[in-house]
């Protein structure tokens, strides 16, 4: 009896021992499961890094700025039970399986603010990282900007100096600065709106006057064509630069400053064509010496006009093979046909054809303003009483699409007696819009559009240069 009492005790103190030993144990795991759930006391943020790859292998670098959209890692101490992160005070989601005691990776909110960040003192350009105990946050400096800017057009490429031109774009807020090419052209800085102003609410715009010392009329070591550098890399998006054909006069087929040599009036109507030092209606008074005029005439109608256009052939495409050889590696999408265009009335019909193969109609690009929704919309730049830069891309003729520019140039040589023109006519106009084929009719019109410097482009944007992080701008 005394036997089993005894062991009745021992078995009762070996459950207590084994029920005291498992609640030490699941208090310590409770403590540890707490301390990982909310972390260390302390937090700090150490970096920012770009997440990206790279030929080298490189899979991310530091950064002081990030790009919505984009995600990034940080780097630091007491990262587990972070509840919030805030960039520029915006509540940012992140995943919480990419989440240790040492890294994060957040992605940039679509809707985090940029311009319009309540409390700026305290949120703008700021990460914040933020614990359970509101008390015990990080942060850390960081500049949000939206997408890198880009260039799409510029309204005149071959302008005068003191000639104001707008750069059109995306993203083009807080431009700060504009270097033109040439290493002895000044920068034109921001400086209120008398030499430089950006469209910082919706950054599609920069409005610039053409340095007093910018050489547009010799070609004398090509050193003032190029690109257009457009920098906002401080309170902007970053830094951006046009495509090359800023002023690329080595390009040039004709300038009209030789007068009438290189084009000579069609057989069609040889009154129409008119040679001119002087632009009627140009508004912002800039004169580049000769131009050719296209008068148009109010019984210009559709059904009429077959017969009757103002048209300038070119008698050989001779010009072509002078053309810079650094064009014909280049495909027909990198390639584009420009010329100033000035025209002092609303343009409400009318268009300026150009042919390569003149006697068959062969190889055509049209530029029509009116025609609304066009698809290769060379109309950007378009302003009434102001000379502007039409872009024809040689990819927009069918049987250049694919081809190199030197291929191009085999083309036209093979024409049998290559010739090719630019002329205006007044006639309907066939358009696409939403998988639907719209017409739009020629109205009666008296336009009388100038053209000067007809050229030859590239539109490529120099690789060489890397302006902030893997040629971004791109």
């Amino acid at each position: 009896m005394k036997f089993n009492i005894l062991n009745i005790l021992t078995m009762k103190s070996k459950f207590f021992l084994i029920a005291l030993s498992a609640s030490i144990i699941l208090t310590s795991c409770n403590k540890d499961l707490f301390k990982y759930e909310n972390g260390d006391s302390t937090i700090s943020i150490s970096q920012i890094h770009y997440l990206h790859a790279s030929a080298n292998g490189t899979t991310d670098v530091s950064t002081d700025y990030a790009r919505l959209g984009e995600t990034i890692r940080l780097t630091g101490t007491g990262f587990v039970g972070v509840k919030h992160v805030y960039v520029n005070g915006y509540d940012t989601y992140f995943n919480l399986q990419y989440l240790t005691n040492n890294s994060m990776l957040v992605t940039i909110d679509e809707n985090t603010p940029i311009e319009q960040v309540n409390d700026q003192v305290n949120n703008k350009n700021w990460i914040v990282l933020v614990k359970e105990n509101e008390a015990i946050k990080a942060k850390k400096a960081l500049k949000i900007r939206r997408a890198a800017p880009v260039v799409h057009d510029i309204s005149n490429s071959m302008p005068q100096p003191n000639e104001w031109i707008t750069i059109y774009g995306e993203n083009l807020q807080n431009v700060a600065y504009v270097q033109f090419p040439g290493a002895d052209i000044s920068t034109v800085y921001a400086d209120g709106g008398d030499n430089l102003y950006s469209d910082d609410e919706k950054g599609t715009y920069v409005r610039v006057k053409v340095p007093a010392n910018f050489d547009t009329r010799t070609a004398e070591n090509n050193k003032h064509q190029g690109a257009i550098i457009i920098n906002a890399d401080h309170d902007g998006n970053g830094v951006c630069e046009t495509p090359a054909y800023f002023n690329y006069r080595r390009g040039l087929l004709e300038n009209f400053e030789e007068g009438s040599s290189a084009f000579n009036n069609s057989k069609f109507d040889a009154s129409e064509c008119t040679m001119t030092d002087e632009a009627s209606g140009n508004e912002d008074g800039t004169n580049d010496g000769h131009y050719y005029v296209m008068n148009s005439n109010s019984t210009y109608i559709s059904d009429t006009t077959a017969s009757r256009r103002n048209i300038y052939v070119f008698e050989k495409l001779e010009a072509f093979n002078n053309l810079p050889s650094e064009l014909d590696e280049l495909y027909s999408t990198d390639v584009a046909l420009q010329f100033n265009v000035m025209c002092p009335q609303e343009w409400n019909s009318g268009n300026i054809d150009v042919v390569f193969d003149i006697n068959y109609g062969n190889y055509k690009m049209t530029y029509a303003p009116w025609v609304s929704g066009k698809t290769d919309d060379f109309s950007k730049g378009f302003a009434k009483g102001s000379w502007f830069t039409v872009t024809m891309p040689f990819s927009t003729i069918t049987d250049f699409q694919g081809k190199t520019f030197g291929e191009i140039r085999k083309i036209l040589a093979s024409i049998e007696s290559p010739v090719w023109g630019i002329y205006f006519e007044n006639v309907d106009q066939t358009n696409v819009l939403n998988g639907v084929s719209v017409e739009f009719k020629a109205k009666m019109t008296t336009i009388t559009p100038y053209i000067d410097n007809i050229r030859v482009v590239p539109l490529t944007v120099s690789k060489d240069k890397v302006y902030g992080r893997d040629n971004e701008y791109n």
